[in-house]
């Protein structure tokens, strides 16, 4: 690994290291891992490529690196990840979020009134990114985050500060609507939909470095979904809506668990890729 040198040099290094690895972009993994090494911007790196890296920035050079080999995501690394267009603190309790998940968002903001005082609720809140995106959008809007995680909510806690939304913004920790009280406007939840026998299938940057409790939804992947969709009614106002994120070729799994719960599917929304992301419920008529 690298011993001394100027930034170039590390951009060097590193591209050799990543390509031979196999990545599939090495050139942007390694100015990605020297911008976060050195605090320098990417578009800085060229400017300054002659510049001699400190001892300290060598030794963040090296570390980034060999936990980038082993699999881990760079958003990981830097210890947050933009989402909405807003900053967010990862922690080990936390899914990383996704772009797909912007499709849950948009279609929320579609459905609410600005003007409206709404109530949120999130279920499995992770981060926060979901209401804390919403919060940002709807200025009138309290919203709820609910985890069965405490990390996860003092992440979420964090995020909300972060973001200036804290005000707007409480924490509940529970196993789904266990501690739940009061009844909402909107529900949302991004749960957990890999089935369980895939999971050590997936990607090493999501098996070994996701929480496997914000993965796996059991055998057919639909066990939240159930258990969201049973208890939903009891805690959405009259002519609420339930907003939850689909994964691919999810859509006559749920359909059927909307159907067996007394729910109504009002629509489902399609990410960019096409596929059925977002599945938007309620309960009696449309």
């Amino acid at each position: 690994m690298l011993a001394k040198g100027t930034i170039r040099e590390a951009l060097q290094k590193l591209r050799e290291i990543f390509t031979s690895g196999g990545m599939e972009n090495p050139s942007l993994e390694a100015r990605l891992l020297v911008s976060m090494a050195t605090g320098a911007r990417m578009e800085d790196l060229i400017i300054a490529e002659n510049d001699n890296l400190s001892s300290a920035q060598i030794d963040k050079v090296n570390e980034y690196a060999s936990r980038r080999q082993r699999g881990e995501p760079l958003a990981r690394i830097a210890g947050e990840k933009e989402f909405w267009g807003l900053p967010f603190f990862l922690s080990p309790a936390t899914l990383e979020p996704r772009a797909d998940t912007e499709t849950l968002v948009e279609t929320v903001l579609k459905y609410a009134d600005k003007n409206k005082k709404l109530k949120l609720l999130d279920l499995g809140t992770g981060t926060g990114c979901i209401p804390i995106a919403l919060l940002h959008e709807l200025p009138n809007a309290e919203a709820t985050a609910v985890d069965i995680s405490g990390e996860a909510l003092a992440t979420a806690q964090r995020n909300a500060e972060r973001n200036n939304v804290c005000d707007r913004f409480a924490t509940v920790k529970s196993n789904w609507f266990e501690n739940v009280v009061g009844t909402f406007d909107i529900i949302t939840s991004n749960p957990p939909y890999i089935e369980s026998g895939i999971i050590e299938s997936l990607q090493v940057e999501v098996r070994n470095h996701d929480p496997i409790l914000a993965l796996d939804g059991g055998e057919t992947g639909f066990d939240a979904y159930k258990i969201i969709l049973n208890d939903a009614k009891k805690y959405l106002t009259p002519h609420g809506r339930i907003f939850l994120e689909l994964g691919q070729g999810q859509l006559n799994g749920i359909m059927g668990i909307v159907e067996t719960t007394g729910a109504t599917l009002i629509t489902t929304h399609r990410d960019l890729a096409g596929v059925e992301r977002v599945a938007e419920i309620t309960y009696g008529d449309k």
